[in-house]
Formats: C-alpha cells, structure tokens, sequence
C-alpha cells in the first residue's frame, strides 16, 4: 500500500499562507504511521532575497520513530540528493553539524538532522545568476560503436575514418564500407556515417582528405574482385560518392578457415604529396592522383614479387619515391623513372612474418637516409643502396618493442614528422594491443624529452597521424574507432586547434537546484561575457552545446540551432530570451573564443549567466521504527510506534541585509503511540524576519521580482512506502 502525504503553501498575495494534509492509503484515508514504513521526504524553500545569499535548508525529525535511510556504502549521493555544488552535513547532538564530504558518520543511525546550504545568487523568483570560468578544451572522440577504426584524415575542419576489414563477405549487418565523420570540434557531422554498399575494406584501411575539392579517399576492393580507390564528396553536409577508380585486382580466394580473404590482398598505403599509393599481392603497385581523382601514369608498376599482401605488403612514400616491402623483398621505386631506384635491386630481408611500413630513418641534423625494416633492421636509401641500421634507434626499439601481433596484420603505422617517429608499443605486456604510444627523436637519437604517450581510454591503437592542418599534433585512432588528438611534444590528449576555446559547464553555469534533472533550468535570460584586458569583445564568438543525452553517455555535444558564434555587444552582454531548454536541454555547455590569444588570458574569461530554474530541494528517505528508550506502557502491541514528526527549515542569508526563514512541520500519528515515548525532532531556530506559517510580513523583504515568492515559505512533501 501507498500512502501520499503533502504539505504546501498558497502563494498568493491575497490568501495567506496555508497549511493542507492529505493522506492516502489505498482509496480510504490515513494518518496513521506503522513500524516498517519508509517516508520519501522532499524540503523545498524558496529564496527569500535578491543579490548573493547562502541559502539553507534543514531536514530534522523525531528520533524516537523515524531514522536515515542510508546503503552500507555510507555515500550520501546514492540516498540524499540536494543543490549541485551545494555542501551536505549532518549532525548527532543538534549543535555541531559536520560536512559529509570530509567525514563520513560511524553510525547513520545516530544522525538527527541534516542540511545542505551553498552561494546563490538571484535577481527574482527562481530566476539565478552565476559566474563561471571554464576550462581550455581538450577535444577527445568517441568512435562509433558499431565500426572499427583504423587511421584518421584531417580535412577542412572535419575528421574522417574509415572502418577497417568491413566486408559483405562478412555476413550479419555489413553490406559494405563505412567512412565515420567527425567535426573538428568533436561532434559527429551531419551524417555522421556513410554507407558504400557492395565493398570492403582491408586491416590497413587508411584515409586520405583532398582539402580544396572536399574530397576523401580510400583504397577499397569492389565486388568483382578489383581494387582501387573510392572518392567521396563532402562539399555539402550531405555526402555524396564520386566514384571508384580501379587500379588493381586479387588472385587470392577467400578462405576464413585457412585464414586468407581477397580483399586482404591489399597492403598498406601512404601518401607522397597528391598521390596516394598501395601494393597488391601480385607485386603490383598501385596509386591515384587525388587531384584528378584518376590514376597516376605510374599505376600497375610490378614490383617482381608475390605473396598474401596482408603479411608482408607494406608502402612508404617520402621525398618522390615510393618504398615498398614484399614477401622477404624491401625495394625503392621511382616514379620519375618507372624503375628500381638507381636501377638497383631489392633487397632480401631476413625476416618474412614481421613486417610494418618501412620508416624512415635521418641522422641527427635531420638528413633523410632512407627506411629501415625495422623487424629485420636491414635499411636502403633513396640510391637503392644499404646502410646500417643505426644502433641507438636499434636500442630504443627493444626497450619499447613494437606490437607486432598487430604489424604483422597489416595493422600498425607509425606517424612520422618533424625529426620523429610515433608508433604503439607494447611495453605494458598485453597480449593484443597497448595503452602506449611511444616517440623516438633523431636529433638526439632517444625517446622524445618529456613525452608521456599513455591513453587509458584505449586498449589497442592501430595507428598514428600527423595532423596536417594543426602544428604539433598526432592523431591516433583505435580498436572500436577511438580517436584521441595528442599533443606531440607532451604526449598529453588533447592538442592546440587553434584560436583557445574555453568551455563553461553546465554544473557551475546552471547548477541543479531542485531534485529532479528537470528543474535545472527552465527558461534563459541572458549572457555576459567578461574579459580580461587585452582582449577585445568583437574577437568574441559564443555558442550553445546540448551535452544531455540519455540514450548513449558516449554520444557528442550538439549544437544548437541559432545559437552558434553568437557575438555579443560592446558590454558583452547576449539576449538569450528566445532560447528554451527544451532545445538546451538540461546540461548545456557554452563554448567561448575570443581570437587568437594565449592560454593564459583565455582562462581568465567568464561568463555571467541568468536563467530560471527550480527552488532549491533536499530529498531522502526516513524509515520507521521503534527507537523509544522506555515506553509509557512496559509490553506494548506489536507494531506499536511514536508519532512521525518531519520538519523541514529554510533560511536565506543574504551577504548584506537581514536572514530571512520559514518552516513547515508534519506530523503521522504512529500506531498506538500512546503507549511509546514522546516524540520530538530538533527545531532550527529562525532568524527574527520570518515567513509565517500563517500570514506574511512583506516588509521583511526585497520585494523586486518578487511579488509572489514574497507569500512563500517552505514545503515538506512526504510519499509513504508501506511494506505489504
């Protein structure tokens, strides 16, 4: 059975305040109070002065019947929900109360009251006004869950993957690729994946952005076994194909159980200027201009040997030649001459399993020598020629060993840039994949001075890109597409995407007052933005995100129609009137740029938000049972317990000018309570200026903006749980 009990206020200028009961117990009504019983108890008290306050709201009641409800834990969030930002205490005697966050009670059965207090500031009923100062934004993506990443493109402000070993042959849901779009800010575009039917996708399935057409793309294999590249449009928000340009085909005949796949049969690929560049397992190279969207005069130059692309084709294109590994061959091909580099042989490499692209090497003032196999550490240079593999990268790279149960599928590339090389290793001994990603420097011929290249967020990367449009920054994308920015001198997530972007959140620009996620904000007023000096406010661009979204926690921030790179006038002030948390939602971020400053004077803007929300609330649970020390009859009934007593206190206190408080008492008369002690709770004394119980001295208000709130005081609400 379910009992309602509810006590509330009338707020009208002309009623005075009012106290009303209503008890429900199944159809037929009740005031009684049984051992068992559990009260679901809401505090509520609006805040009584304009400008900065401390708010406080008490919940007291009998002892000697009613009890916290709190789980073993002894954590108060899972039981006691009050203000955001607000402190909750408690205390045992009446007179000392304790902060909770700094100490946890012995015994919550010893608590008597609690309260929650904490700043405000209002200019009306409801209506709230807080400064916050944000924090620069680290961008960080969440891939979707469906696909699975392999390496980025970096694009006209946009991020692209394409998910690897997709295929129709794969059976279930796959019908063919995918390519995963992101905007350079972290949301997921317009149409955040697109679907090309009827192709698929090897391990290395690498990305490839042609920025001033718009245009991505990616070495795939159609269904009549040919390879090539497919171009895909995204010039509007909704993209479009552009075609498939064959350059190559497969021999191999898909055989899951002996461990082959045709559309493996494609290695890795790399791009040298327009040109981007691949290898079949017939030995044929393959490459497409991107600038033409065609292929390259170049296209189908045979290399001289064979084998399963998948284990040991490997590309690198630097300085206008194309280094290529297969089967146990490493050779150096020149475009310029359709030949062998210097009319010189491959080499053959000791190793015939461990293969990843081959990498380049320089010397200490940065002069490129030519690649390494790195398994194998047998180098040429760009004649065709040997040179040793230099020993100190030899000693880096058996203390931080590369992941090769992942390069020997086609799976791992490194980044390269900038006198350093990036790469995964597996230095935390995991049996599949790292949390690592590791930098070697040439000009010092070591591990890079002060790189921490540790991403919890990610079991296993599979490769790292140099960011092509931002300086310093290393891209690295994952197993299940988790893309992660690093900055590439501290290893740090997160990397400097131009003008600092300062984000404000939603817990301190509108902090929940009320219990329910509801109440946050209701409605908005307004926004001010405040500068530091040497920033100019027609720099200053503000926009809306909705953060909330209950169906998937991973999901990015969207913004919100209308209100993106708002500019505000000369006092930085925006009219936010016509924006609705329905399209906020209840968690909004604002984002703030203000030009090309530094970090430091953009951490010191902030902003000035007024919105409406709910009064503040404290809620929690209170069971009961007997608690009496002695009792007035000495062997009462079974189930007999004293009257429930609820108060529930609100006091404002505001910076300048009188305390102001109110409160509402409730009390169920427990079954045969005449036979058990007296029950009684703590009182919170109020301060001299009072919201009656019965009637309302308006002058011992601030009464601008509040007509009707000036009528209010507190409201206990308690819902009964009865056990059966």
């Amino acid at each position: 059975m379910v009992a309602a009990l509810s006590l509330a206020f009338i707020p009208t200028m002309a009623q005075a305040v009012a106290t009303t009961l209503d008890v429900q117990n199944g159809l037929s009504s009740a005031v009684d109070l049984e051992s068992g019983d559990t009260l679901d108890v809401t505090v509520a008290g609006p805040i009584a002065k304009t400008g900065p306050a401390v708010h406080e709201l008490y919940a007291t009641w009998s002892a000697q019947s009613l009890g916290l409800v709190m789980d073993d834990s002894g954590v108060p969030e899972d039981d006691v929900t009050w203000p955001e930002g607000w402190n909750l205490e408690y205390t045992l005697d009446g007179t000392s109360w304790i902060d909770w966050a700094v100490t946890q009670p012995t015994n919550v059965a010893d608590i008597i009251a609690i309260r929650s207090l904490g700043d405000v500031n209002t200019v009306g009923e409801n209506t709230f006004k807080t400064t916050s100062t944000g924090a620069l934004r680290a961008l960080s993506f969440a891939g979707s869950g469906g696909g699975d990443g392999y390496d980025v493109a970096i694009g006209n402000d946009k991020v692209f993957n394409f998910w690897h070993h997709q295929s129709p042959q794969n059976g279930g849901t796959q019908t063919g690729v995918t390519i995963e779009c992101h905007t350079f800010s972290g949301e997921l575009c317009a149409t955040p994946e697109f679907v090309i039917e009827d192709y698929s996708s090897n391990h290395g399935s690498s990305i490839y952005s042609y920025d001033s057409q718009d245009k991505v793309f990616a070495y795939a294999m159609d269904d009549s076994k040919n390879f090539g590249v497919l171009c895909v449009d995204y010039t509007n928000d909704t993209p479009v194909g552009c075609g498939f340009d064959i350059l190559g085909v497969t021999t191999v005949v898909t055989d899951f159980e002996e461990g082959f796949a045709d559309y493996q049969d494609m290695g890795s690929s790399s791009r040298g200027g327009n040109i981007i560049w691949s290898i079949a397992g017939n030995g044929d190279l393959m490459c497409l201009d991107m600038s033409t969207a065609a292929p390259c005069s170049d296209n189908g130059w045979n290399v001289g040997t064979t084998d399963y692309a998948f284990d040991t084709g490997r590309v690198t294109a630097l300085g206008g030649l194309v280094y290529w590994t297969l089967n146990n061959k490493l050779g150096c091909y020149n475009p310029a001459t359709d030949g062998l580099c210097s009319g010189t042989s491959a080499i053959t490499l000791t190793d015939t399993a461990n293969r990843m692209p081959p990498l380049p090497v320089e010397n200490t003032v940065g002069t490129v020598l030519g690649v390494c196999d790195v398994y194998s550490e047998q180098c040429i240079g760009s004649t065709g020629a040997t040179f040793a593999f230099p020993a100190t990268l030899g000693t880096f790279i058996d203390a931080n060993p590369i992941n090769w149960v992942v390069a020997r599928q086609n799976a791992e590339q490194f980044a390269y840039a900038n006198n350093r090389f990036y790469f995964e290793t597996e230095n935390d001994a995991l049996d599949w994949g790292s949390n690592w990603v590791t930098c070697y420097d040439f000009e010092t011929q070591a591990a890079c001075a002060g790189f921490d290249g540790y991403i919890d967020e990610i079991v296993n990367f599979y490769s790292a890109t140099i960011d092509s449009q931002i300086a310093n920054c290393v891209w690295i994308n994952g197993d299940k597409g988790n893309i992660y920015p690093l900055n590439a001198t501290t290893g740090e997530v997160g990397c400097d995407l131009g003008d600092p972007e300062v984000e404000l959140p939603y817990e301190t620009v509108t902090p929940r007052m009320s219990c329910v996620e509801d109440g946050r904000v209701t409605a908005w007023e307004s926004i001010v933005v405040n500068l530091p000096v040497g920033v100019s406010m027609g720099d200053v661009q503000v926009s809306f995100y909705d953060t909330s979204d209950p169906e998937d926690e991973d999901d990015a921030p969207m913004a919100v129609d209308g209100y993106v790179d708002l500019t505000p006038d000369a006092s930085g002030l925006i009219d936010l009137s016509g924006l609705t948390s329905e399209t906020t939602g209840t968690q909004p971020s604002i984002r703030i740029i203000a030009g090309d400053i530094s970090d430091e004077l953009a951490e010191q803007i902030s902003a000035t938000v007024t919105f409406v929300g709910e009064d503040p609330e404290l809620c929690l649970a209170l069971d009961a049972s007997n608690h009496c020390e002695t009792t007035v009859v000495a062997d009462p009934p079974a189930g007999s317990i004293a009257d429930g007593i609820v108060e529930g206190t609100s006091i404002t206190r505001p910076t300048t000018g009188s305390d102001v408080g109110s409160k509402q008492t409730i009390t169920l008369d427990g079954v045969n309570s005449a036979d058990m002690c007296e029950a009684s709770g703590l009182r919170i004394a109020l301060p001299l200026a009072q919201l009656a119980s019965t009637g309302v001295d308006a002058g011992t208000f601030a009464m601008a903006g509040f007509a009707v709130l000036a009528v209010g005081g507190v409201a206990v609400a308690a819902t009964r749980r009865r056990k059966a």
